[in-house]
């Protein structure tokens, strides 16, 4: 997932299966890969909430299956 803003994107929070998983601050890359390659096999829902300075928001969603 990829966020942007016209400024700068000031936070990211990361969720698997609805539990937070990592939350970046003054956001430039955000890696979430470890707790990933940690879940379990089947099904899972990623969401990625970023926020710029002005508190505008985004959100993403991607279901996923692990193997």
């Amino acid at each position: 997932t990829t966020a942007s803003d016209n400024v700068k994107v000031t936070r990211m929070i990361v969720y698997l299966d609805n539990a937070l998983i990592k939350t970046c601050l003054n956001v430039v890359t955000c890696d979430a890969s470890t707790p990933l390659n940690n879940m379990s096999p089947g099904s899972h829902t990623i969401k990625a909430e970023s926020f710029d300075a002005a508190s505008n928001s985004s959100t993403a969603t991607s279901l996923i299956t692990h193997p």
